[in-house]
């Protein structure tokens, strides 16, 4: 084999499993951001769910 080919076998493992550090990194940080979000949401749910009888109006 030569030096070249040698080399890329060994060196193509290494940036394959970077690129999949990267992927579960960037798996991991939209799983956090939807989390978040549904928290959130989820809170202020219950915030109007909670307060919607003192937000309703008498016009009568």
């Amino acid at each position: 084999m030569t030096r070249a080919a040698l080399a890329l076998m060994l060196i193509a493992p290494a940036a394959l499993s970077g690129c999949i550090a990267l992927t579960a990194a960037d798996t991991a940080k939209d799983a956090a951001v939807f989390t978040t979000k549904t928290a959130v949401k989820g809170t202020a749910t219950a915030g109007r769910i909670a307060t919607a009888p003192l937000r309703k109006r008498d016009d009568d």
